[in-house]
């Protein structure tokens, strides 16, 4: 059943649980202007969203997320903007990504900004992995201030790609 019918609800897992209060609190200090979002800490949480981006309005929804992965090497701080796939030329072709040490990909329907970054196991000892989370969250510090400076630009990049026709649009 899903989250708001019926009785559904989330199984925490107390080790998940434990590694999210040092994340939070460790982000706190290193991200002043965002807030990790509350989770479940359930078996399927390995990703950790941010609210707070300073953006106009009318600038198209954006989901800020750390994700750890499943007891992988390499995972992404991620700006995921949901159903822009099509705009994914443009953005390359605006040159906001150039010398950001950022990179573009499409998932399905999404359109990310991303970094690579190491893995991190929300089920195991937080303080051996300090280090990866600390690069985790320089990261999303980086990418919301990317974000937030070239908001104007982006806005730009997603309206244009709207303007053409879909048969133009990749």
């Amino acid at each position: 059943m899903s989250p708001g019918r019926g009785n559904w609800s989330p199984i925490m897992l107390p080790e998940k649980r434990a590694f999210s209060e040092l994340y939070a609190q460790l982000a706190a200090g290193v991200i002043l202007a965002l807030t990790v979002r509350a989770s479940s800490d359930g078996s399927k949480a390995i990703t950790k969203f941010f609210d707070g981006a300073k953006l106009p309005a009318n600038v198209p929804t954006v989901r800020i997320k750390h994700e750890f992965g499943s007891k992988v090497a390499i995972n992404h701080a991620n700006l995921q903007f949901d159903g822009l796939s099509d705009a994914k030329t443009a953005l390359v072709q605006s040159g906001l990504l150039e010398d950001s040490g950022f990179s573009h990909e499409v998932s399905g329907k999404a359109l990310f900004v991303r970094k690579v970054m190491p893995g991190i196991d929300p089920t195991a000892a937080f303080e051996p992995q300090r280090g990866k989370v600390l690069d985790g969250l320089h990261a999303i510090r980086d990418l919301t201030a990317w974000l937030e400076n070239n908001a104007d630009g982006l806005l730009r990049v997603l309206q244009s790609r709207a303007a053409l026709p879909s048969a133009y649009r990749l």
